[in-house]
């Protein structure tokens, strides 16, 4: 069961960020989600500023930005907007995390805008399987804001968390990383090398030197 109020008394909730060309997929989203935990901005308004006003203020109440990326939504100038507004509210650290769920197979990732790639980024165009990851984010971050401990992971996880089917394995962190078993030898040789340089003159070896002594030179 997911929890949308925290005993601080501030709400969890997603903003879906949509062009209105995907509102029919959007509503289908927010009714599996349930509105009281998500922002849909459907009303309709006399003028643009207007409705950039009711877009900030919604941001201002969400926790999560999602954006739904589509052709459509990726050629909104009210999307821009509100990507704008987001990573200006992310930077401020009003928003606790920021969501992509690509819902258009013809859009890619590189046109998305640069903060949003280090974003949670995932391929999805069921409403439901999307419903769901978006309450395990608000639900998690209910527990987070009951255990503050758990707010630096949380943050860390999040600049590091990529969909594997959208950006490839790094192998820089893993070639510096050895495993163990492939370190030990190593350690192992050093030491041995180290004792190496420890070990006694042999007498013979010495005498042939130092035919005078330790005092003598040859």
């Amino acid at each position: 069961m997911i929890h949308t109020v925290w005993e601080g008394g501030e709400s969890v909730k997603a903003f879906l960020s949509h062009s209105s060309k995907d509102k029919e997929f959007v509503r289908s989203v927010a009714k599996e989600l349930g509105r009281q935990y998500c922002i849909v901005d459907e009303q309709a308004f006399s003028t643009g500023d207007e409705l950039k006003a009711a877009i900030e203020t919604r941001l201002d109440d969400a926790s999560v930005f999602t954006l739904l990326a589509s052709r459509h939504a990726m050629k909104s100038d009210w999307v821009t907007f509100e990507t704008d507004e987001a990573f200006y509210r992310k930077f401020r650290h009003t928003l606790a995390r920021s969501l992509v769920y690509v819902i258009d197979s013809t859009v890619d990732i590189e046109t998305l805008p640069t903060w949003l790639r280090r974003a949670v980024i995932k391929r999805e165009n069921s409403p439901k399987v999307i419903a769901r990851d978006i309450r395990h984010h608000l639900d998690r971050l209910f527990r987070e804001r009951q255990n503050p401990f758990l707010n630096e992971t949380a943050s860390r996880w999040e600049n590091h968390s990529h969909s594997a089917s959208l950006r490839p394995t790094s192998f820089a962190l893993a070639s510096r990383q050895q495993p163990p078993a492939q370190t030990a030898p190593l350690a192992r040789a050093t030491k041995l090398h180290i004792k190496a340089n420890r070990v006694p003159f042999p007498a013979a070896s010495f005498k042939s030197l130092y035919p005078k002594g330790r005092n003598g030179l040859r």
